[in-house]
């Protein structure tokens, strides 16, 4: 099984998902990654978060985790999902090809999000009312 962390990231009533290079099936996924050997949940998040959309954590707090199958790898994931404010705009990096803002109806506009994104975390935001 594969560890990650992912981030919860809001803004308005829309949360950021990020659509990696190469990925032939333009699914958006949340802004995170697996852990590195030796680091903390926490550690890995703001490494991730860094490295993928140049911003850094103001505050984190956790979500919840959840396992599923990758959207992108056939194996089972288990990923600790964290909200997270950022200090400043999100802007694509290293194998990010895109991030965007997605609303709660993204799947009328044709778009695609990974299991974990559209099975738990986006259904959970909008019960909360945060979506």
């Amino acid at each position: 099984m594969i560890r990650k962390v992912g981030a919860v990231i809001l803004s308005g009533s829309s949360i950021l998902g990020l659509r990696k290079r190469g990925d032939p099936t333009s699914t958006y996924l949340l802004p995170g990654g697996k852990l590195e050997p030796g680091e903390s949940l926490e550690q890995a998040l703001v490494r991730e978060l860094r490295e993928e959309i140049g911003a850094g954590v103001l505050a984190m707090s956790r979500f919840g985790e959840y396992e599923d199958r990758s959207a992108l790898e056939d194996e089972p994931i288990s990923m600790w999902v964290f909200k997270a404010e950022i200090d400043r705009a999100p802007v694509a990096r290293a194998e990010i090809a895109e991030a965007r803002w997605l609303d709660r109806d993204f799947a009328a506009s044709g778009l695609r999000v990974g299991s974990i994104l559209g099975r738990f975390v986006i259904p959970r935001l909008v019960q909360e009312g945060q979506m």
